[in-house]
């Protein structure tokens, strides 16, 4: 057969999404205070829209701050310039439409300043350790080299980033980079800037005055046989007793691992419930909480402009766009809320139990479950459920809290993974913390309770509640 370049034609069938289809998925997946900013985003490149309650402090304000007297001519010819220089000589906008877009009134301004005023900035790691340097009689040419440094340590108070690596960044001498590393762990908190654990222990020994001492000795150069819990073989090694090691590692827990973990160094998240599930008489209810968000309309001076005979062709065709923007928002915010109440009902109905009785009484449930229930695919109510929350009788939940797999026992008896967890939080909590539980006890005890459950899964349901394992939980 020859071989070439050539043209055919061929007809096939592909899946394209229409825009609308695009923003109403992008818009289902924002949590609450994102979509507060895109929503404002649109009411300042889109004059058609309204906002005619609910938000109006967190949306409709924003707008009047750049709008703070009686609009002229030439102001709102220069605005309209900006979203679209063919437009600048042809809108002309009604100079009451700050009055229906929410105005500057003095509630709405107490209510935003009170909201703004209740946030805060905790202080982060990088910033804690900054203020320190600043204060440290450091070299000039030292000075961007420990910023670097600073920047690099993570937030539980690690430098992971190689010295080698720095130095090459910095265009430096690693001998500097060293020498500016103790520098920076001789701040607070004490153990900061260290590279591993070993490094992290041996820096608060030093600290106080420790260097000489077993306690040294043990965590610089005989920690991993500690981690394996080969105390006689130890204390054969350093040519003491095993209760002078136990009164060592007595000394070496009170030592702090994490030491950047009491300096703030993650953003505050703040969690608005989308909806609320509550009890009325017997019955449990569920309705959209929409206090937090703007109702929004299209405004009617827009549209008597589209509607006049007079209108330019291409003032119409610029108002059409635009109100099909709007149009286009509105259905996806319509639908968004929809979908979210519709999951929030099928989570009432079928955790009916934890809303009376609590965790023990929580029904095993999936994604999967609930999209067959209200009709959708699976992954709209994973995009629906992501970053949200719920208000409930027995507190504030994220959604996704309501999704948890199931067990069945050998009596029949049905428990979610969250009750399999809490059992195993208690069955530590209440155990000899001189002979804590090893893994394969906790599932010995599960086995007896009727669900046969692979120790891996106990370990990992251990390790998703922070609980280190039974070597590391051991007390002497």
């Amino acid at each position: 057969m020859e071989q070439g370049l050539f043209q055919s034609q061929k007809l096939s069938q592909d899946l394209v999404m229409a825009p609308q289809q695009i923003q109403s998925l992008e818009i289902l997946l924002l949590p609450i205070l994102e979509l507060q900013q895109k929503i404002s985003q649109e009411i300042e490149i889109n004059p058609t829209l309204e906002v005619t309650g609910g938000g109006e402090e967190l949306v409709g304000d924003m707008l009047s701050e750049n709008l703070p007297g009686s609009p002229t001519d030439d102001q709102l010819a220069g605005e309209a310039a900006a979203r679209d220089e063919s437009m600048i000589s042809l809108i002309s906008v009604d100079p009451n439409w700050k009055d229906r877009a929410g105005g500057n009134s003095s509630d709405a301004d107490a209510k935003r300043q009170h909201f703004f005023d209740s946030l805060t900035e905790e202080t982060t790691l990088q910033d804690y350790l900054i203020e320190q340097l600043r204060t440290y009689e450091i070299e000039e040419q030292y000075y961007d080299l420990a910023e670097q440094l600073i920047g690099s340590i993570d937030e539980m108070g690690y430098l992971r980033t190689h010295l080698a690596d720095l130095a090459i960044i910095c265009s430096a001498d690693i001998k500097d980079v060293k020498k500016v590393l103790e520098i920076i762990q001789s701040f607070e908190p004490v153990g900061i800037g260290a590279r591993d654990l070993q490094e992290c222990m041996c820096i608060q020994l030093k600290k106080k005055n420790m260097e000489n001492t077993l306690e040294y000795k043990i965590v610089s150069k005989h920690l991993e046989m500690v981690q394996k819990n080969h105390i006689p073989q130890l204390a054969k090694k350093l040519h003491v007793t095993p209760n002078k090691i136990y009164e060592a590692l007595k000394v070496i827990q009170t030592l702090n691992p994490y030491p950047g973990s009491s300096i703030s160094s993650k953003s505050v998240q703040y969690a608005v419930p989308e909806t609320e599930i509550y009890e009325d008489g017997d019955e449990i209810k569920v309705k959209a909480l929409k206090d937090h968000l703007p109702s929004l309309r299209i405004s009617q001076h827009y549209l008597d402009i589209l509607e006049n005979p007079e209108t330019k062709p291409e003032v119409r065709k610029y108002i059409r766009e635009k109100i099909t923007s709007s149009k286009m928002l509105m259905r996806s915010l319509d639908h968004r809320e929809s979908t979210i109440l519709r999951i929030t009902r099928v989570i009432a109905d079928i955790q009916h139990d934890f809303f009376k009785f609590g965790v023990d009484s929580m029904r095993p449930l999936t994604m999967q479950q609930v999209a067959d229930e209200i009709g959708v695919h699976e992954t709209t109510v994973s995009r629906a459920i992501n970053q949200k929350y719920v208000q409930t009788p027995k507190g504030l939940y994220s959604f996704k809290y309501f999704f948890n797999s199931g067990y069945t026992s050998s009596t029949g008896e049905v428990v979610t993974s969250l009750s399999i967890k809490n059992k195993i939080h208690e069955l530590i909590c209440e155990e000899d913390h001189k002979k804590p539980l090893a893994d394969q006890e906790l599932v010995d005890y599960l086995n007896e309770q009727g669900f046969q459950i692979a120790r891996r899964t106990v370990a990992k349901y251990r390790e998703e509640q922070g609980i280190p394992s039974s070597h590391l939980r051991r007390s002497y």
